[in-house]
């Protein structure tokens, strides 16, 4: 079992990797391009609900159809797991494609929502790319339900590809469009990656059997009911988790040109590790988690649980060390170029110091969710995500008057706090799944193994190199790395010496340790 899933994550991993790294190469690009001005900020404003449904609607289709599905395969019902599929295809179509409507009609309204500061040109500019991206939402729908389908069956490599196409897309319309068409032309390849997102998985799902879309009809399947009876609160929790991008975007828009972009910039640069590790980590959980739960093995439920949180600890904690000691230059290395002058990396750094914080409770609540999902209990992650978001709102109210679109980065870091650790006490409280001693000694060695990567940092960057720039990052990278590793192996961390088994010729080095 544990062989399997981290094969599985290893594949993520790769792949992911990759479509982080076309994603940044876009970004790389757009910053040099545009820069953090005013169409920038439309852009990102017209990316932001494709963008919150991308991220939230795949986690979503998988809480409702991977119970249902692992339920129907432990009975062997395969003809009416097509016939509830073919269903549920054709609900997930009609929703998202009335919501695309809406969007377009509805653009002014939702632009003055989104974006009250926005006037004049920016305003009618950020009018126009919603009514270009509005299509991207039934492409979207549609994408995370041919992955559901997929992930059920415990294949996740070939839907985590849909990144890397559309970063590819966004790429080839900077290089091509941009340049006559401006950030319209961007728009444009921006939807037409999330097209090929879906087309890509239409091969892979019509080879399993999912043929067919039909309209429900009376009656309904039973399973069907059951998953439009969890919808409404698993719909409402997964937006509120990312209704506040949308309240971000409120509250940096009035805070003046060039925000609403940097806040965008350094929240890509935080996803790395959140699309690295989180998805890649706890996605191939979920499916396990939800086969436990139905076999009633609430014990291997929270062993699974457990190990899911030790990775999340070694992988994020000396992540947000490394961003906190290396941010100005990480920024600088990514985006200091064209149009992306010394100002732009100032005002996207802080607000990388503020994301940072927040990572590894990101990843926990994503975690802790997924583990009530597996339980099929969507209610009670609704109402911490409803304690969460005003929670960040408060927090962003305050904190942007005393440090403007820093502190917006940092309310949303504090919300999660509050969101994850709410989520874990009552997964405790009421299933009784708690994390092992195990976890608690794995989050101390992680602690002090960044304090000493941290610190190593910290002097080599006051030590005289003549070296250029760019070499003198790898070589704080590199000790930052080897630094972390020794002190974590020194330690004798388990973890880390069951992750170096399972490498390439890593049994030989965990022998030695």
């Amino acid at each position: 079992m544990a062989r399997s899933v981290f094969v599985s994550a290893m594949g993520l991993v790769a792949v992911t990797l990759v479509g982080r790294l076309f994603g940044f190469l876009r970004n790389v690009y757009l910053a040099k391009v545009f820069g953090t001005g005013s169409a920038a900020d439309a852009y990102f404003v017209a990316l932001t609900l494709p963008l919150t449904l991308s991220l939230v609607v795949p986690g979503m289709l998988n809480a409702l159809w991977v119970p249902t599905a692992k339920g129907l395969m432990e009975r062997g019902a395969t003809d009416r797991l097509h016939r509830v599929a073919a269903q549920s295809c054709g609900v997930v179509a009609v929703a998202f494609g009335v919501l695309s409507l809406a969007v377009w009609v509805g653009a002014e309204v939702y632009v003055a929502l989104v974006a009250p500061g926005f006037t004049g040109e920016t305003r009618e500019l950020t009018v126009s790319l919603v009514r270009w991206m509005a299509p991207s939402l039934l492409l979207i729908g549609l994408s995370a339900w041919y992955s559901s389908l997929l992930n059920s069956h415990n294949r996740f490599f070939l839907p985590a590809l849909g990144g890397v196409v559309n970063s590819l897309m966004v790429l080839l319309a900077l290089w091509i469009w941009a340049p006559r068409y401006g950030i319209v032309g961007v728009t444009w390849g921006t939807l037409l990656g999330f097209g090929l997102s879906a087309a890509l998985l239409l091969p892979a799902v019509w080879r399993r059997g999912y043929r067919a879309v039909r309209v429900p009809s009376r009656p309904l399947p039973s399973e069907l009911v059951r998953m439009g009876e969890r919808f409404i609160p698993l719909a409402f929790g997964a937006l509120l988790t990312q209704l506040t991008q949308f309240l971000e975007r409120a509250f940096s828009s009035q805070l003046g040109t060039a925000k609403v972009a940097a806040l965008s910039y350094a929240q890509s640069i935080a996803q790395l590790p959140m699309g690295l590790f989180v998805g890649t980590f706890t996605l191939p959980l979920f499916p396990l988690l939800s086969e436990y739960v139905k076999k009633g093995a609430h014990a291997s439920v929270a062993e699974v649980y457990s190990r899911g949180l030790q990775y999340l600890f070694v992988l994020l904690v000396p992540t947000t060390a490394f961003l906190w000691v290396l941010g100005p230059e990480t920024v600088r290395l990514f985006y200091g170029r064209g149009a992306f002058d010394a100002q732009a990396t100032a005002l996207t750094a802080v607000a990388l110091a503020g994301y940072s914080v927040g990572l590894l409770f990101l990843a926990v609540r994503d975690l802790v969710t997924r583990a009530f999902y597996a339980y099929e209990d969507a209610k009670t992650p609704v109402y911490i995500g409803a304690a969460s978001v005003a929670a960040y709102a408060a927090f962003a109210w305050g904190l942007s008057r005393l440090w403007g679109h820093a502190g917006v980065a940092l309310a949303s870091s504090l919300s999660a706090v509050v969101g994850a650790l709410a989520l874990a006490v009552l997964l405790a409280v009421r299933r009784g799944i708690r994390p092992s001693k195990a976890l608690w000694q794995t989050a101390m060695r992680t602690a002090v193994a960044s304090a000493a990567m941290a610190a190593a940092v910290i002097g080599f960057k006051h030590l005289p190199f003549s070296q250029p720039w760019p070499l003198c990052y790898v070589l704080w990278t590199v000790v930052a790395v080897g630094t972390y590793l020794a002190v974590l192996g020194a330690l004798r961390e388990p973890l880390l010496r069951d992750l170096a088994a399972r490498l390439p010729f890593g049994r030989r080095i965990a022998s030695h340790q």
